[in-house]
């Protein structure tokens, strides 16, 4: 993967403690090596995939989501996103 402009790192460091941050593919290694680099082992980071199952949202509270600057999703990750969201309390980390 080439090196970008620092946006990921800038989301990473920029989310809530105990966010979801969701990666651009299903390959998880890099944003979990990056988030270990950061500091922020308290980020779940998750594939776009993870926004398609009701079950990995429902009947929790999130801290935080957020989506990496180059992910491109799916209409149906759209609209997880969107309803993964109204699950989202801020300051309960």
């Amino acid at each position: 993967m080439t090196r970008g402009t620092g946006k990921t790192t800038q989301a990473m460091l920029d989310a809530p403690r105990g966010t979801v941050f969701v990666w651009v593919n299903h390959h998880l290694d890099y944003p979990r090596s990056l988030a270990r680099h950061l500091d922020r082992e308290d980020l779940t980071i998750v594939s776009p995939g993870w926004l398609e199952y009701e079950g990995n949202w429902v009947g929790r509270t999130l801290v935080g989501l957020r989506v990496d600057p180059d992910a491109r999703l799916t209409d149906a990750q759209w609209e997880g996103l969107h309803r993964a969201r109204l699950r989202i309390r801020e300051g309960t980390a």
